[in-house]
């Protein structure tokens, strides 16, 4: 009966400390990734199409709700990187878009851009953006003014007007600045989501804890019924 009894409390002991084993592996692996778990904190560039705009002129008006002649007042440009660096770019790409809005009013007899006021009106929706981002935004208006001096759909508007480029270029921002808002949402949703996994981290590095105590007591319990084992058929 002692026998029987030895046996089967060496049988639960090997099966809880299996179980126990691989609770403490499965889980280690488990909050390794819990705990190193991190949010993509990368602003993605906007990809904004020129060819959204001609859909949009096609089917209705555009009445601007700001218009970059409206904000006249001096900017600075704030952004990460080396500023000189920054300012030949910019200025590249500014009077590539100066020289396609130019060339767009000549062919459809239409206002030819202020520069300063344009100029300001950029510098100021560029400024709560890094570098990168900034001279983005502006590859993509030289890329989209450069393809409405070609588009063969400019007067293809609900008036038969020529579509107009300064609501082209306040589109375009308006269009920008919604995708880099849900960018930044979707950054803020990471971060909450990394943080949560370093907290749930740590209750399964209680759980691994407790599981490899475990293990180790019932392993004890399997060496020591092996001594007794042993020294009773010493004994015997």
């Amino acid at each position: 009966m002692e026998r029987k009894f030895f046996t089967i409390v060496r049988i639960l002991g090997a099966f809880i400390a299996s179980l126990s084993l691989l609770a403490v592996v499965s889980g280690g692996i488990m909050a390794y990734n819990q705990l190193t778990s991190a949010a993509d904190t990368e602003i993605k560039a906007p990809q904004v199409e020129f060819s959204s705009f001609e859909k949009e002129s096609a089917q209705t008006t555009h009445d601007s709700e700001q218009n970059y002649e409206e904000d006249m007042s001096i900017q600075e440009n704030v952004v990460d990187g080396d500023t000189s660096d920054y300012e030949k770019q910019f200025d590249k790409y500014f009077t590539k878009i100066v020289d396609n809005i130019n060339k767009y009013a000549e062919k459809y007899n239409v206002g030819t851009v202020n520069e300063e006021p344009l100029k300001n009106y950029l510098n100021g929706q560029l400024e709560n953006y890094d570098a990168d981002l900034a001279l983005s935004y502006m590859h993509q208006l030289t890329t989209i003014t450069a393809q409405l001096l070609t588009s063969p759909n400019a007067k293809n508007t609900i008036t038969g007007e020529p579509m107009k480029w300064d609501e082209l270029i306040t589109w375009f921002n308006n269009k920008f600045q919604q995708q880099v808002s849900l960018e930044q949402e979707r950054v803020q949703s990471e971060e909450m989501e990394a943080a949560s996994d370093k907290i749930a981290g740590l209750t399964t590095l209680g759980v691994v804890g407790a599981s490899l105590f475990v293990f180790m007591f019932f392993t004890m319990v399997l060496v020591l019924l092996r001594i007794e084992s042993n020294t009773r058929k010493d004994a015997v």
